[in-house]
């Protein structure tokens, strides 16, 4: 989940100059644009932020029915992640054909909030299936892995926790994925059906959750 989380970042990152499986990216480009009174900026963040928040709380609505069903999660949600991220690669693919780079980019991005939804689905979800172990955000791990080093080589504790090891893990995953998604920009000029790709490999995840 990591090594997608990583290479979703830089894809829409690449492409959009924004985040869709991470929000204080947005958060902090959505408080210079109302800083220097973009509006425009201010709204298209806004789509994202509360596109995320519509993913997640879409995800624990359906984990009470689940619950309540007796039913698993995790694999509901599955075709319905794939079918959220296919239909707003989609949607960015279809606006590609405007003649102007400028016009075309500026319709394509409001079509991110879609895939936010998808991610809030995603992480809210996942994170929950692996107890509590987030993915998708890296600074609470550097902050155990600054808290382990000092354990360690000030207080001499003999060995690396499983927490610690799992954070290590966890950030390379992210590093390596954000490699592996400029590969795949640059391959694909622009285009591509990258985040369908993405949707399905998430759905595949989550069948085995």
């Amino acid at each position: 989940m990591a090594f997608m989380a990583g290479c979703s970042d830089v894809l829409c990152f690449q492409r959009f100059h924004c985040y869709a499986a991470m929000m204080t990216g947005n958060i902090v480009a959505l408080s210079i644009a109302m800083a220097e009174q973009h509006s425009r900026d201010v709204l298209w963040r806004l789509t994202l932020i509360f596109g995320y928040l519509t993913g997640v709380i879409a995800a624990k609505s359906t984990d009470s029915w689940c619950q309540r069903k007796g039913k698993e999660t995790c694999r509901t949600l599955a075709p319905v992640i794939l079918a959220i991220f296919a239909i707003g690669d989609r949607l960015i693919q279809s606006s590609a054909g405007i003649i102007s780079d400028k016009i075309k980019w500026e319709k394509r991005k409001w079509f991110m909030s879609i895939l936010a939804v998808g991610y809030g689905i995603v992480y809210s979800t996942a994170n929950q299936a692996l107890n509590g172990t987030i993915t998708n955000l890296l600074t609470g791990h550097l902050t155990k892995l600054g808290n382990a080093a000092y354990n360690r080589y000030v207080i001499s504790e003999r060995k690396w926790n499983d927490k610690t090891l799992e954070s290590l893990y966890i950030i390379f995953s992210f590093i390596l994925g954000g490699m592996c998604g400029v590969v795949f920009d640059s391959n694909t000029k622009q285009g591509g059906a990258v985040f369908t790709v993405m949707g399905i490999l998430y759905s595949l995840a989550f069948t085995v959750f």
